[in-house]
C-alpha cells in the first residue's frame, strides 16, 4: 500500500487507487471540513491487478518471469497476452527487449523507453490508443516523438561530464 499526501497525489490501497483534489484551496477546504481530500477513485478488477503486476515488474526490474505471472494469476500468458506479445515484436526487432519462452527482458537500449514498453500491457490505452484534447489526438505509443529521449540523453551526458570535471578533486599541480 502507498498513501500519498498533497494536491493531485495518487494513493494505492489494496486493489484501489484514489486521487486527491487538484487545487490547494480544495485540499485545505476538505481537510478543514474533516473530510479526506479525495477527488476520485477506482477499484481494480482481476485483469487490472494482473496487468499492474506486469507493468511494475517491467518498469522496476526490467524483466518479467512469464512463469511467475502464470502461477500467481492462473493464466496461460501466451494466450492471454497474444496481442501484446505481437506488439512487442517490433520493439524486440529494434533491440529494446528480448522475449523468450520464460522471460521478457528489457535490454539496456530499451531502459530509457521502459514506459513505452510497459504501455503495451495497459488495457485502457489498448482500448483507445489515443490521448485526446478536443480534436487534437496523440496516438500511443508513437515512435516519431522519441527524438526527445535522445535529446535528454545528450544533455544528461553533457551534465554528467561537467559535474565530473567540477566536483572531482584534481590531482597534481
Amino acid at each position: 500500500d502507498m498513501l500519498s499526501f498533497g494536491i493531485s497525489s495518487i494513493s494505492k490501497v489494496g486493489p484501489t487507487y484514489s486521487q486527491n483534489v487538484k487545487t490547494l484551496d480544495e485540499y485545505y477546504d476538505r481537510l478543514d471540513a474533516q473530510m479526506l481530500p479525495v477527488f476520485r477513485g477506482i477499484e481494480l478488477n482481476a485483469d487490472d491487478i494482473l496487468r499492474r503486476s506486469i507493468i511494475q515488474a517491467l518498469m522496476c526490474h526490467f524483466e518479467l518471469s512469464i512463469e511467475s505471472i502464470e502461477s500467481a494469476h492462473l493464466i496461460d500468458f501466451r494466450k492471454y497476452f497474444a496481442a501484446e506479445l505481437d506488439d512487442l515484436k517490433e520493439m524486440a526487432r529494434a533491440g529494446l527487449l528480448k522475449v523468450d519462452r520464460d522471460w521478457i527482458t528489457v535490454l539496456p537500449p530499451g531502459r530509457l523507453l521502459v514506459r513505452i514498453i510497459a504501455m503495451v500491457f495497459d488495457r485502457y490505452l489498448r482500448a483507445d490508443r489515443t490521448f485526446c484534447r478536443g480534436t487534437d489526438c496523440l496516438v500511443v505509443p508513437t515512435w516519431n516523438h522519441l527524438w526527445f529521449v535522445a535529446y535528454l540523453w545528450v544533455y544528461t551526458m553533457a551534465l554528467a561530464a561537467v559535474l565530473t570535471q567540477t566536483l572531482l578533486p584534481r590531482h597534481g599541480g
